[in-house]
C-alpha cells in the first residue's frame, strides 16, 4: 500500500524549498507523487517544484488542508493512486495546517502514515510559538523537526531552540540543517522495504539504501538489520519496539506472529510504531526482517538483537501456528 508522508511547519519555516532540494535529489528511482496545499486561491509552490522528478502532482487551493478541502484531499489521494500507483505520496501543507486533523484524514484513506516532517524555524521558533497554537501542534505532531536555518543564530541561540522544541515534543529526531538541506533516505521509509531487505540478504551486507552518502556517514547514521526465522509472541515485540532507545530513529520491516495467520507491516518512527496486517505477495527470506535506522547503532546490535530474540513465543505454541499454516496453504 501507497505510504503518505507529510510536510508541515509554520508560515516560512522553508517547506518549499526544502521539498524542491529533495525532489532535486531525487528518490533512487522510487516514483513520488505530491499533494501541494495552498491557503490562497492561486497557488505558487506547485510551481516551484513541479517536474522534479514527480510522478503526478496535485495543488489544493483556497483552504487548509486540514479543514476546508478535506475531502478534496481525500479525493486527490485516491486519483493518484488510480492513475499513479507511486512509492510514496508526499504532502505539503500551509503554514497554518493543523497536522493532527491530517494525519486523522490520512487514516481515514486506509493508506499507512509513513512520516510527519516538520520544519522549524530556528531564528524565529520562540516569537511563533508565543503567537500561535498551530506552531506548537506542528511540533508536537513531528516525527522529525528539520531545525532550519541554523546558519542565522548563535550557538547559545541554537541550544536554546533545541530546548524549546523538547518541551514540546520529547521524541522526535532533530536534524540541523541550512537552507533545507537534508537526505530524503533519512526520513521516508521506502528505502527500507522488505524487497530491499531481500536484496540485503542475498548480498551478505549492510543495506545499500544508505551506503553511498557522505553525509549520512559524517552524522555517523548507521543501519541494522535483523532476521530471525521463529514466529514471535505479539505482546512482547511490540514491547520491545517501544523501548527501543531514541536514537533509533526508523524501524521498518515485516514480522510474523502466532496470533495471525498473515505478516504484520512495521512502520516504526521516532517512537511511534504503527502496524499492518499484509499478505505477501512473495515468501520473505526470512519471517521477521526488520531495518533499523540511527546514530551510532553498531555498539548495540547484540543487545537489541538478544532482546529481540527473547519475542520468540514457546516451541508449542510455534508448532501449532506451522500447522495451522500448513493446514491452511
Amino acid at each position: 500500500m501507497t505510504p503518505i508522508a507529510i510536510i508541515t511547519g509554520f508560515l516560512g519555516s522553508g517547506k518549499t524549498t526544502m521539498l524542491r532540494k529533495l525532489l532535486e535529489r531525487g528518490f533512487g528511482g522510487r516514483r513520488v507523487a505530491l499533494i501541494v496545499n495552498e491557503f490562497g486561491e492561486v497557488g505558487f509552490d506547485g510551481q516551484a517544484v513541479e517536474g522534479l522528478h514527480v510522478e503526478r502532482m496535485i495543488e489544493l487551493t483556497s483552504g487548509c488542508i486540514c479543514c476546508s478541502v478535506g475531502t478534496d484531499f481525500l479525493l486527490a489521494v485516491e486519483e493518484i493512486i488510480d492513475t499513479t500507483q507511486p512509492d510514496l505520496i508526499v504532502v505539503e501543507t500551509t503554514g497554518l495546517a493543523e497536522p493532527w486533523s491530517l494525519i486523522k484524514r490520512v487514516r481515514a484513506s486506509g493508506l499507512p502514515l509513513d512520516t510527519v516532517v516538520t520544519l522549524v524555524d530556528a531564528a524565529n521558533l520562540e516569537r511563533e510559538l508565543d503567537m500561535a497554537q498551530v506552531a506548537r501542534w506542528q511540533v508536537r505532531a513531528a516525527d522529525f523537526l528539520i531545525l532550519n536555518k541554523c546558519d542565522l543564530v548563535t550557538p547559545a541561540q541554537l541550544a536554546h531552540v533545541r530546548t524549546l522544541l523538547r518541551e514540546q515534543n520529547e521524541r522526535a529526531a532533530i536534524i540541523e540543517v541550512i537552507q533545507g538541506e537534508v537526505d530524503p533516505r533519512r526520513l521516508f521509509g521506502i528505502f527500507t522495504d522488505e524487497h530491499g531487505m531481500n536484496e540485503v540478504t542475498s548480498k551478505r551486507s549492510a543495506p545499500s539504501a544508505m551506503e553511498d552518502s557522505d553525509h549520512l556517514h559524517e552524522d555517523a547514521i548507521e543501519t541494522l538489520l535483523w532476521q530471525h526465522n521463529q514466529p514471535l509472541e505479539r505482546g512482547k515485540i511490540e514491547a520491545a519496539l517501544r523501548e527501543l532507545p531514541p536514537y533509533i530513529y526508523r524501524t521498518k520491516g515485516i514480522i510474523h506472529c502466532t496470533d495471525a495467520p498473515w505478516a504484520t507491516r512495521v512502520n516504526g518512527v521516532c517512537g511511534r510504531v504503527d502496524y499492518e496486517t499484509t499478505r505477501l505477495k512473495t515468501p520473505p527470506l526470512f519471517l521477521n526482517q526488520l531495518v533499523f535506522i540511527g546514530t551510532a547503532l553498531e555498539g548495540l546490535r547484540d543487545n537489541l538483537f538478544a532482546r529481540l530474540a527473547t519475542c520468540a513465543d514457546t516451541s508449542e505454541r510455534t508448532a501449532a501456528w506451522h500447522s495451522r499454516n500448513e493446514n491452511n496453504a
